[in-house]
């Protein structure tokens, strides 16, 4: 902003037009930092949101893998299957291995493309992206560990079937026998540790039973090591091997169904999150910005208030109300020089006021000199004598706080009151009798004259002027 701009805004804009202004500005980072906000809570909404649709879609290529499918695939979960396949392989990248597990001809090949089809969905879609997030173990053990077992349980009974003459026969077994226990103990491990990162026991719940029945299934197979590696057929393993294959299947749906209420748990909170964050900062700014409003408001009217006074004081009105003299802020010492400037006016009017009132009493004073001159309140009390009542036998401290009308004539005081009392236009002037101060009376020729203060609150006195009369 150039120093044109600078000079318009502070010259030209009002008060509440310039915080307008800069709470505006204030609003550009508040907005831009709210859409950062707001676009990484979406994005974390939005990665556990794909890690649904991963989960959903696994969920629809299990029933169609596990060990329990040796029988006739079932038609209704083909067709969901491939509901799913059309939905999400295209943003899976998962179509070459869906379509290599449709084809696989035998059980063992369908396990083995279907445990890598899970595999390339987990990967894909994130669920086993983060070992920080708490439904990482619970996927790695639905996408990795669970297939490979089951799939390990089918290579057991393909190498028991073989002839106990076959070579490999022996290490096949035991390698099949190994993957089972080696696959269980990391699902074991995942569902411990997915316990531990669930604080409301819902896992431990879920989890815990299902654990412990593989690990009883996964026993009985092992139990059957040594036979099997002394040469049992199949048969003797045909039982606890159904008995395996139906508890991975009951474990890997129990899995992946925490999974999924994990999943949704997450978003739950990050949708809750965002919104008690977007409505904390609606009302903070809603907030912010009436205040703002009541600051400019507040301070442009107490501006105009005193922009007003001084205009008033500028036309010479001194009769007013400073607004604002107990303000702690600017305004209030803008408040307060102003009602010093308006105290400074008040005593210039009074300064000026008793100079004009000195000129008009002691004008009469220059032309009466030679004349015995009293000046009273309009009630009478002598505030002042001349120095010519000594002619008269007083002394003009000895007159001063005494009334006026102890000099004169009862007569004579009701003639004043009387002249007082109908305005007190033109001066008053006759012959009257004066007391001396040995108690004789003289006569007078008597002018009497009010002088009219020029301030509300100031009083108007009365001059009395006396010249002893020529007797003729």
């Amino acid at each position: 902003m150039g120093f044109g701009a600078l000079t318009f805004v502070n010259s030209r804009l009002s008060i509440a037009a310039r915080l307008a202004l800069l709470s505006a500005l204030f609003l550009i980072p508040i907005v831009l930092l709210l859409d950062l906000f707001i676009g990484q809570s979406w994005r974390e909404i939005s990665f556990a949101g794909i890690e649904i649709d991963g989960s959903h879609y696994l969920s629809k290529t299990w029933p169609l893998m596990a060990p329990s499918a040796a029988a006739p695939q079932d038609k209704a979960a083909s067709a969901e299957f491939d509901a799913a396949r059309a939905k999400f392989d295209s943003r899976f990248h998962s179509a070459a291995w869906s379509k290599a597990f449709v084809l696989a001809p035998t059980r063992e090949e369908r396990l083995r493309e279907g445990g890598r089809l899970i595999s390339v969905i987990a990967d894909a879609s994130n669920i086993t992206l983060d070992p920080d997030l708490d439904t990482f173990y619970l996927g790695d053990a639905t996408s990795v560990s669970l297939p490979q077992a089951a799939s390990a349980e089918a290579d057991l009974e393909s190498a028991a079937g073989l002839p106990a003459s076959d070579p490999e026969r022996q290490a096949r077994v035991a390698e099949a026998l190994q993957r089972i226990m080696f696959n269980a103990s990391n699902v074991a491990v995942d569902f411990d540790k997915a316990i531990n990162a669930d604080p409301s026991s819902d896992a431990r719940r879920a989890l815990s039973a299902q654990a412990h029945d593989l690990a009883a299934a996964v026993a009985a197979i092992e139990a059957q090591k040594t036979a099997l590696l002394m040469g049992a057929t199949a048969v003797s393993i045909a039982e606890p091997g159904r008995a395996l294959q139906q508890q991975v299947s009951r474990t890997w749906s129990m899995s992946r169904d925490e999974l999924e209420r994990l999943l949704s748990a997450r978003v739950d909170r990050l949708l809750g999150r965002l919104l008690v964050n977007l409505l904390v900062v609606a009302v903070v700014s809603v907030a912010a910005l009436t205040l703002a409003a009541v600051i400019a408001m507040g301070a442009a009217s107490r501006m105009a208030a005193l922009v007003r006074v001084m205009e008033r004081l500028a036309a010479n009105e001194a009769d007013l109300i400073v607004p604002h003299l107990t303000d702690r802020d600017e305004i209030g010492r803008i408040a307060q020089t102003v009602e010093a400037f308006k105290r400074s006016l008040i005593e210039s009017r009074q300064a000026w006021a008793e100079v004009l009132f000195s000129e008009a009493r002691y004008r009469l004073i220059a032309d009466f000199a030679n004349e015995m001159i009293v000046l009273t309140d309009l009630k009478g009390a002598i505030v002042f004598a001349s120095p010519s009542v000594e002619r008269f036998g007083y002394t003009p401290d000895g007159l001063e706080g005494r009334k006026v009308w102890d000099l004169w004539g009862e007569e004579d005081a009701e003639m004043v009151r009387a002249w007082l009392a109908g305005a007190a236009g033109e001066p008053l002037k006759g012959r009257h009798k004066v007391r001396r101060a040995d108690g004789a009376w003289s006569t007078v020729g008597a002018t009497i004259t009010q002088v009219r203060e020029t301030e509300e609150d100031g009083e108007d006195q009365l001059v009395f002027c006396f010249q002893e009369a020529t007797e003729t």
